[in-house]
């Protein structure tokens, strides 16, 4: 941090009277709003700051993280390979939500009518209907929501499937983020990278178009939009419905077969991908 910066980072202010404040900026004294707040960014990829410096302000790191990248090429991978499971997860966790709103909803409802009641509730038939009614819904949402929640764990277990294929991406991904040590003409952006692993997913290419994407190219991959564009024919629609079920009914074998075959075309590719800029 700049020595000029120094009195602002460690917030050494001074109050005047009237109660305005003022902080010495490169030797000169300067008016501070409340409202005023100093954001500093470095292009640093591994910052190490001293503990003073740690201490006087908040670090936020943005970098992306072996674990977190594994995540979205899972998400990936399973929207290419599997999206009938990828459909349910979201149709699950759009119902869970409605459920558990739902379930509180009632909660609050009950304590409420109970609140509200006079004298003993025996003594009020419409509120003791009320609240049987409102239990058994509760009940019957409640039994949902665990419904729900064990076809999660079967869902993320078929997904967890080709778990191997996306630490194979995000292990590859790091390993070119440290190849700048080696020359610093060697840098690799991660939309590139999501480019590189969705072709050797697909075994297809993807050209972008003049207006089209949203600039994050995972979101552009994921999107429903971008397939519907990329295979517009009621052809190509139809053969990739029977390739999904081809899909859903292989034997364990021709799934391991398919995961060996992803591994390697994973990393023929970001090999290539690396080869050509090197």
């Amino acid at each position: 941090v700049d020595a000029a910066l120094a009195h602002v980072v460690s917030r050494r202010l001074t109050i005047h009277t009237g109660g305005v404040k003022a902080v010495l900026v490169a030797g000169v004294e300067t008016a501070v709003s409340d409202d005023f707040r100093l954001y500093l960014q470095t292009r640093l990829a591994n910052p190490h700051y001293p503990p003073e410096t740690q201490s006087e302000a908040a670090l936020v790191n943005f970098a992306v993280t072996e674990e977190g990248l594994a995540d979205q090429l899972l998400t990936l991978t399973v929207a290419r390979e599997r999206p009938e499971l990828d459909k349910r997860k979201a149709a699950l966790a759009a119902e869970q939500f409605v459920d558990r709103n739902r379930l509180a909803e009632l909660e609050e409802q009950i304590l409420q009518d109970l609140a509200e009641s006079d004298g003993s509730v025996l003594d009020h038939e419409a509120l003791v209907d009320s609240l049987q009614q409102n239990k058994s819904v509760a009940d019957e949402v409640e039994a949902a929501v665990r419904a729900a929640e064990e076809m999660e764990v079967e869902v993320d277990a078929e997904r967890a499937t080709y778990a191997r294929v996306a630490e194979r991406g995000a292990l590859l991904f790091f390993l070119l983020s440290e190849l700048h040590l080696v020359h610093s003409f060697n840098h690799y952006s991660l939309n590139a990278f999501f480019t590189v692993f969705d072709h050797a997913v697909t075994g297809t290419r993807w050209r972008a178009r003049a207006g089209n994407g949203t600039g994050n190219r995972l979101l552009d991959l994921v999107l429903e939009g971008h397939s519907a564009k990329v295979r517009s024919s009621s052809l190509m629609r139809q053969k990739l419905n029977v390739k999904t079920l081809l899909k859903a009914s292989q034997t364990a074998e021709q799934v391991a077969a398919r995961l060996d075959k992803l591994l390697g075309d994973v990393t023929y590719h970001v090999f290539n991908f690396a080869r050509r800029g090197m």
